[in-house]
């Protein structure tokens, strides 16, 4: 139990790292990383040209469980919303008036462990 909890974060840890500088070569620009608050955690949040954007990192290694993507569901969406209004509230004191976005930046491994990647903008909020 406790490898498989180990392998687990060690293959968020690297999806994370993959989605950052994937998302930096696209030009966008890191401000916090793994944003904690009692609501829970926001993977990366990131300024793109005028938007602050909020995004989810998923890697999955199988589809045993669905894919990547599938694993952001409506409940999952709800908590990323209410965090990152959290965050616009305390963090940046509704100094922010431009646009927010939320994405999801879906890894998902080959049985070669070769990474394929989908990015997608899931709202505006």
């Amino acid at each position: 139990m406790h490898d498989q909890i180990d392998y687990r974060r060690k293959l968020g840890m690297c999806g994370e790292k993959l989605a950052l500088s994937c998302l930096e070569q696209k030009g966008y620009r890191l401000l916090a990383k793994n944003y904690r608050c009692f609501l829970g955690e926001i993977d990366l949040v990131m300024k793109d040209q005028n938007r602050l954007v909020f995004i989810e990192v998923k890697t999955r290694s199988s589809e045993r469980f669905g894919t990547a993507l599938e694993s952001v569901n409506q409940h999952k969406l709800r908590r990323i919303i209410r965090i990152s209004e959290f965050f616009l509230q305390q963090e940046l004191k509704g100094r922010w008036n431009g646009p927010v976005a939320i994405e999801v930046f879906a890894i998902q491994l080959n049985s070669d462990l070769e990474p394929s990647f989908s990015h997608h903008i899931v709202t505006g909020i």
